[in-house]
């Protein structure tokens, strides 16, 4: 009982950390509901400069 109650204090701790809480309805999101537009855009623009390096890759003939 006291180990479990431990390593539940544990996950409260990081959960805290990342900027959640147990009571929010974010669904499982790691990233606070308000942060969530600026990481969607961070997302797109990464997997922009992904499609873009894979397409220069591509005609440079060199494998994926």
């Amino acid at each position: 009982m006291v180990q479990a109650q431990q390593e539940l204090d544990s996950m409260r701790a990081q959960l805290a950390k990342l900027g959640g809480s147990e009571d929010s309805a974010s669904g499982g999101l790691i990233v606070p509901q308000s942060q969530v537009p600026e990481a969607g855009l961070e997302y797109v623009r990464k997997l922009r400069a992904v499609k873009y390096n894979e397409t220069f890759f591509r005609y440079l003939g060199a494998p994926i």
